[in-house]
This record gives structure tokens, C-alpha cells and sequence, in this order.
């Protein structure tokens, strides 16, 4: 199964896609642009884990290296 997510900020573009939607068969959801965020962040997530892992005082270091040229 795959699923597809669209955004617009024309309600009637959205009301159109729904009507298409129904005319084919395929189901739908409305979700909350909550839920939305909330996927995209698991989605970025899940695609950048290497399975390694990184040591904790390199990584703080790195940050404050990074905040130090502010």
C-alpha cells in the first residue's frame, strides 16, 4: 500500500482532489497540519539513521563549536 499527501491552501482545489478521489475508489483521510508535521518529522527521521552511533561528547563539542561562531 503507498499513500500520497497533499497540501494546498485552495480548499476548493482540495474539495476537487476529494471528488476525484471518491469518482476512482480511493480512499482518503483529512489530517491536522499537526499530523502532518508529525509525519514529515518521523519521515526525515527514519531516512537519516545510519545505525551508527555517535559519541556524546564529540556531538556536544561539534555544538558548541557551532554556537561559538554566532
Amino acid at each position: 500500500m503507498e499513500a500520497i499527501i497533499l497540501k494546498s491552501k485552495s480548499s476548493k482545489n482540495l474539495k476537487q482532489i476529494k471528488e476525484l478521489a471518491k469518482a476512482l475508489g480511493v480512499e482518503f483521510s483529512i489530517i491536522k497540519d499537526e499530523l502532518a508535521e508529525d509525519l514529515a518529522l518521523a519521515n526525515a527521521i527514519e531516512s537519516g539513521k545510519t545505525g551508527e552511533y555517535v559519541d556524546l561528547a564529540n556531538f556536544l563539542g561539534e555544538l558548541k563549536n557551532e554556537n561559538s561562531d554566532r
